[in-house]
């Protein structure tokens, strides 16, 4: 499943010591994530942890694509980074000083 992949690849980022692996393997969670689990059901009460839990990771990997990316001077990476993030999650005041210092 989607989830166990984009579950996978964050723990991956995370352990990973080289930048290069860690960059490929969060870029892979942030590129499969769609949006809520189940978002349908949303206002299930299972289903609002598991939720919370896969937003959580997606914003820890947005964040770390975006360091890596003004590290290397990326603007257009970051840009699109945060227009994603924002598309998804438009009340993430963060993304949106990236977004408009690399604008």
């Amino acid at each position: 499943m989607d989830l166990d992949i984009f579950d996978h690849a964050v723990k991956q980022g995370r352990n990973a010591t080289d930048p290069a692996r860690k960059y490929a393997s969060y870029a892979k969670a942030f590129n499969i994530y769609r949006g809520d689990f189940l978002s349908k059901f949303s206002s299930e009460s299972w289903i609002i942890p598991i939720n919370t839990y896969y937003h959580n990771l997606y914003l820890e990997t947005a964040d770390a694509l975006i360091e890596y990316n003004l590290a290397q001077n990326k603007t257009s990476a970051v840009i699109d980074i945060c227009l994603k993030v924002n598309a998804i999650e438009p009340y993430e005041e963060r993304f949106y000083q990236p977004l408009l210092r690399c604008l």
